[in-house]
Order: C-alpha cells, then sequence, then structure tokens
C-alpha cells in the first residue's frame, strides 16, 4: 500500500467518525426537542430550523430521515422516564389521581354521586321529588305534634296542681265493693270511729239514704253506693263519706244554705268548705248561723263522730246553730291538725272535757251554751302540749277556776 492510499484510508475513516458524531448531536437534539409539547417531525436536515410536520403523526412525533431511518412516537420525560404514546394516553387519563395513586377531592360546587339521580331526572331511584318532599314534610309533621302534646301534657298537669278545685269533665269510678272497703279500713284505723261496725254488703245499703231514721253513718253509705258512685278524683272517698254522714248528722235538708252539698261535684265546692290550694285537701268546716241541729233522739252527738275521718281539718265554725249534747272529747282528739273550735251560741251542755287542751287548739270559744264544771287548768297554765290557748270565751259565771281569764276578753 502506497502513500496515497494510506491517506485515502484516513480521510475515509475521518469521514465515518464525522459521521457518527453527526448522528450522535442528532439523537440528541431529537431526544431534547421530543420532549417538548408540541415537538414537530424533522426530516432531511439534522439542523432544528429545517424541522416539518408530517401528516398522520401524532402530536410531539419525530420523523429524522437524515439518519437512514425514521424516530416516530412521542417521549415524554417523566422522572427520567420515556414513555410511548399509548402509555402517555393512559397516563392521562389517569389525571384525576395524584401522583401517589390517591384519589384527589371533589371539587366544590360538584354534585354528589349519591344525588345525581335527584339533580337529572328528578328521581332517586324508584322514588320521585315530589314523594321525597312529600315524605320530610310527613315526618316534620310528626315531630312538631310529638312536641305539642307533650307541652299539652305538661301544662294539663301543672294546671291540675295549681287548681285542684276545678271540676273534672269525667269521674273515676270504683265498684261497690272497693268503695266499702276503703270506708272501713278508714274507719278501723281512727280511734273513735273503730268500734262502728258496718256491714261490708253492699245490698244493705240499698236506697237507705232516704230513712231518716237510719243512723248517719248507713245513710251516708247508701248514698255513696246508691247516688254518688262517681267519685272524684281529688277527694278521697272517706272525705266524701265523712261530710255526707255530716250532713245527715245535722239535718242538712233544713240547713239555710246546702249549696253543692250531696252532689257530685268535689267536696272542695260544697258550701262552708275549705280545700288547700294546692293539695285540695278539707282544711276548713264553717257553717255558722246555718241552722245546724242534731237528731239526739237518735243518739247522734253535737259533733256526729264520722268527722273524725277529715284529719286534715284545721278549723270547725259551728257557731249559732241548734247543736244539742256534750261535747265528744274523742272526736276531737282524732282531728290531729285542729286549731280553731267555734262552738258558742248553741245549746251544748256537761263539762267541758278534760282532754280538750291536748288538741292543741289557739282558739276556742265555748260561750252561750249551758256547759258547767271546770275550766280544764292547762289551757291557763301554759302546759298545753302543743301551743298555748290565745283566744277562748266562755261563761264564767257558769264556767269556774278560770285563772287566766279576763272579765273584758274572755267572759261572757
Amino acid at each position: 500500500m502506497n502513500v496515497m492510499d494510506l491517506v485515502e484510508v484516513e480521510e475515509g475513516k475521518g469521514t465515518e467518525t464525522e459521521e457518527k458524531e453527526e448522528e450522535k448531536e442528532q439523537e440528541v437534539f431529537v431526544d431534547e426537542y421530543a420532549t417538548k409539547p408540541g415537538a414537530m417531525a424533522v426530516t432531511g436536515s439534522s439542523s432544528p430550523s429545517q424541522t416539518a410536520k408530517e401528516p398522520g403523526t401524532q402530536p410531539g412525533a419525530i420523523d429524522d430521515s437524515g439518519n437512514n431511518g425514521k424516530v416516530k412516537g412521542n417521549r415524554e420525560s417523566t422522572n427520567g422516564e420515556h414513555l410511548s404514546s399509548q402509555q402517555q394516553e393512559e397516563r392521562a387519563k389517569q389525571g384525576a389521581k395524584h401522583p401517589n395513586g390517591k384519589q384527589k377531592k371533589e371539587k366544590k360546587g360538584e354534585i354528589n354521586e349519591s344525588f345525581k339521580d335527584v339533580h337529572s331526572t328528578g328521581k332517586w331511584g324508584d322514588i320521585s321529588k315530589t314523594e321525597i318532599y312529600v315524605g320530610i314534610a310527613i315526618g316534620v309533621a310528626i315531630v312538631i305534634g310529638a312536641i305539642v302534646a307533650a307541652v299539652v301534657l305538661l301544662n294539663r298537669d301543672e294546671e291540675l296542681l295549681e287548681s285542684p278545685t276545678s271540676s273534672p269533665t269525667s269521674f273515676p269510678t270504683l265498684s261497690p265493693s272497693s268503695t266499702i272497703d276503703a270506708i272501713l279500713v278508714a274507719l278501723f284505723t281512727t280511734a273513735s270511729l273503730n268500734e262502728l261496725n258496718l256491714p261490708s254488703d253492699s245490698n244493705f245499703y240499698t236506697n237507705k239514704y232516704k230513712d231518716e231514721s237510719e243512723p248517719p253513718a248507713v245513710r251516708a253509705m247508701s248514698w255513696i253506693l246508691d247516688v254518688d258512685q262517681r267519685i272524684h278524683g281529688i277527694d278521697s272517698v272517706a272525705d266524701r263519706f265523712s261530710l255526707a254522714a255530716f250532713y245527715y248528722g245535722t239535718q242538712g235538708d233544713n240547713w239555710k244554705n246546702s249549696t253543692g252539698w250531696l252532689s257530685s261535684s268535689s267536696v272542695c265546692d260544697w258550701y262552708g268548705i275549705v280545700c288547700n290550694d294546692r293539695t285540695g285537701v278539707v282544711e276548713d268546716v264553717i257553717l255558722a248561723d246555718n241552722n245546724l241541729a242534731n237528731n239526739l233522739e237518735l243518739g247522734v252527738p253535737s259533733i256526729p263522730s264520722e268527722l273524725a275521718l277529715l284529719s286534715t281539718l284545721k278549723s270547725l265554725v259551728l257557731s249559732s246553730n241548734k247543736l244539742r249534747g256534750g261535747i265528744q272529747g274523742e272526736t276531737l282528739l282524732d282531728l290531729k291538725s285542729l286549731s280553731v273550735l267555734n262552738l258558742d251560741n248553741n245549746q251544748l251542755n256537761g263539762k267541758i272535757p278534760d282532754d280538750l287542751p291536748e288538741v292543741g287548739l289557739s282558739s276556742l270559744f265555748l260561750q252561750g251554751n249551758e256547759l258547767t264544771g271546770f275550766f280544764p287548768r292547762a289551757f291557763c297554765s301554759g302546759k298545753a302540749p302543743k301551743h298555748p290557748l290565745l283566744a277562748f270565751g266562755i261563761d264564767c259565771d257558769e264556767v269556774r277556776l278560770c285563772t287566766c281569764c279576763v272579765d273584758t276578753v274572755n267572759c261572757y
């Protein structure tokens, strides 16, 4: 090989080296250009200025004809990775996800998937929007109705507590046997009445309330069973029985005023009866100057013994009537709450009971009667069991040894 041949070989090698270097430069250029959005196809020249878009190629496709072939398809750089066009499309479809694979939060204002049917068609499954609204309205109405009912019931309970004397529109009833049992138990547990034996057979009392020859207790039981029957919800059956016996025992048909007595209304509505505003129990019997007269021939005492059932009685005012006989200390002792006793200006006789101070009276007026004997010392000694006698009146000419009597105040 001569010198010329060597020169040609060297020149050929140089040419091949230059061509390889150009190919590498073009590949680098294609890689860099393909990573940019909207890359154009490159043909012919290795210079970027000679690039042209080839019809039918994907956006960003590169066609390099200067390197004895074509380089097609988008190349996308994501964290250093090269993706084909198909991979790019799949990545685009997954755009709703973050790179770490978690679903993005719904954008503000988007419709929840659960309510798309209601928004687009007016129905939620098979239920129309109208039916939904109707269901909601019914639910709200039920809640409001329950609240209103609760408020009404609470108000009614408060009214019953505040106004126990108001008359109800209906009355609870008791069977005859239970009514008799309730009264007999009350009589048995009252000291002055536990020996009062009344039959337990309801047939025994039929229509006997009309018979004036019958004892007041029998007539009262007959009235409870035959006439009253509707027992007032506030009154106890024992209270009604007690006052009915008092009515018959003092000849109530001849009273000046007997309004409400032996009616189906509450005893609190009967003339002369005062009840506690809160509890409805009887506290005062005030029947002064009302023509009360006990039938002494039938053994009826001046104060009918059945009155002892009124354990809450505080005042008994029977002044200026026609009551005869003595004062029954045992009946008064059963009235544990009694503090005022006015029996003045009647036809009472006998002695003042020695145990009367034990009742705990603060007011006692007995003048205008035919009482004799001694005035109980406990009233004047200040040794009364409950409280001292603050106001009293007696016939000082008939009743002696009243050491605390003041003529101008206590003597008549």
